[in-house]
C-alpha cells in the first residue's frame, strides 16, 4: 500500500443508568469509580500528543450521571463506605462489602498493593464467617477499594493519596472522606476537560440515543429478523417509535446542556419532532445525529462500537496498557 492510511479513532464511553426509578438514588458505583480511573486518564493521555485527533462517544446517561456526582450525589457504596467509620455495620452490610469491595482486577491492581492483597487473603480465609473480621478491617477495606480505583498517576501526583497508600492500614474518618471527595472532584472534571479538548480542536465529542439502546429494536423489534430470520420475538411485537424519538431528543438536549451546542449533524429541534406521526420515519430524519460518520438511525450505535463489561470501560487497565496507548499515539504522530 502506497501513502498513508487514514484511521479514525473512536473511544466509546458508556455506563448504564444506575439511578433507581422511584428513589433517584444511585444503586451501583461504576460511574464514580470509572470517572476516577479511566475517563480523566484518557483525556490527559491524549494531551501528551497534541497532533493526534480522536473521537469520543460520551453516552448522555453517563454524562448526566457525572454531573449528578459533581453536584454531590452519592451511591449506596459511598454511603456504606462512610458507615464503616460512623458506626457498626449490619451483617448484611459486611457481606455486601466482601462481595463488592474486591471488584477490581486482582492481578493488575489488588496485588500491586501489599495491604489490599492482605485484606483479600483474610477475606478468603474467613470465608462465610465475616464476624471473624474486625471493624477496623472494614474501614481499611472501604478505603483501599476506593483508593485502588483512582488512576495511579493521580495517586502519585496527590501527596495525601500517596501518604495513604504508604500508610496502608488503620485509616481514619478523615482519610476515608478525603478519598471519596477526590473521586467526586474527578467526576466533576470529566465533561469540562473533554469540552476543552473539543474547543481546542483535538477531539470531536459524539453522542448516542440517551440511554444507549439498540434504536431499531425500540422502533420495531421485528427489525431483528433482518439479521436473524429465526429470532424468537415477543407477541405482540415491541414497537415504540415515539420512545425512540424521545431518546434522540433527550440526547441532543443533554449534549447542548453539557457542551453549549447541539451534537454535530443533528437537524431537527425538539419542538418540530412532536408533530410527526408515530412511525419509523420519526427516527430516520435524524440520520446524521451524531456525526457524518455515525448514523444512529441506521445502526443504533457509533461505528466500530465495542461491547464492554457490565461496568463499562475495562477495570483491568495497568501501567502496561497505558504504555501501549502511548506507543500507539506516538506512531500516529
Amino acid at each position: 500500500m502506497n501513502g498513508k492510511l487514514a484511521v479514525a479513532i473512536i473511544w466509546h464511553m458508556h455506563q448504564p443508568y444506575y439511578k433507581h426509578p422511584q428513589t433517584s438514588e444511585f444503586v451501583l458505583p461504576w460511574v464514580r469509580l470509572h470517572a476516577s480511573k479511566d475517563y480523566l486518564h484518557m483525556a490527559r493521555l491524549l494531551q501528551e500528543f497534541p497532533r493526534v485527533k480522536v473521537n469520543f462517544t460520551m453516552v448522555p446517561s453517563l454524562r448526566d450521571q457525572l454531573e449528578d456526582y459533581a453536584r454531590g450525589a452519592d451511591d449506596e457504596d459511598t454511603r456504606l463506605t462512610m458507615r464503616t467509620v460512623d458506626g457498626v455495620l449490619a451483617p448484611e452490610e459486611r457481606e455486601h462489602m466482601l462481595r463488592r469491595f474486591f471488584s477490581i482486577h486482582h492481578g493488575n491492581v489488588i496485588h500491586r498493593y501489599d495491604e489490599y492483597r492482605r485484606l483479600l487473603q483474610l477475606a478468603m480465609a474467613a470465608g462465610d464467617r465475616h464476624e471473624l473480621l474486625s471493624d477496623d478491617y472494614f474501614v481499611d477495606l472501604a478505603l483501599w477499594f476506593n483508593l485502588a480505583w483512582i488512576d495511579p498517576d493521580d495517586v502519585r501526583s496527590d501527596a495525601r493519596l500517596t501518604e495513604l497508600a504508604a500508610k496502608g492500614q488503620r485509616f481514619t474518618r478523615d482519610d476515608v472522606r478525603y478519598v471519596i471527595g477526590r473521586q467526586r472532584y474527578m467526576a466533576s472534571g470529566v465533561p469540562h476537560l473533554y469540552h476543552r479538548l473539543e474547543r481546542d480542536g483535538q477531539v470531536e465529542i459524539l453522542t448516542t440515543p440517551y440511554y444507549h439502546p439498540i434504536l431499531p429494536l425500540i422502533i420495531d423489534n421485528r427489525a431483528a429478523l433482518r439479521a436473524d430470520p429465526s429470532a424468537q420475538l415477543p407477541d405482540p411485537p415491541f414497537a415504540y417509535p415515539d420512545d425512540a424519538a424521545f431518546q434522540l431528543e433527550e440526547a441532543s438536549a443533554s449534549h447542548e446542556r453539557a457542551f453549549g451546542q447541539k451534537p454535530s449533524g443533528s437537524r431537527r429541534t425538539r419542538a418540530s419532532s412532536r408533530g410527526r406521526s408515530t412511525s419509523s420515519s420519526s427516527a430516520t430524519t435524524w440520520a446524521r445525529f451524531s456525526s457524518p460518520a455515525c448514523s444512529i438511525a441506521r445502526t443504533g450505535c457509533p461505528t466500530t462500537r465495542r461491547r464492554s463489561s457490565a461496568t463499562g470501560s475495562s477495570a483491568t487497565a495497568s501501567a502496561s496498557s497505558t504504555a501501549t496507548c502511548r506507543r500507539s499515539m506516538r506512531s500516529a504522530t
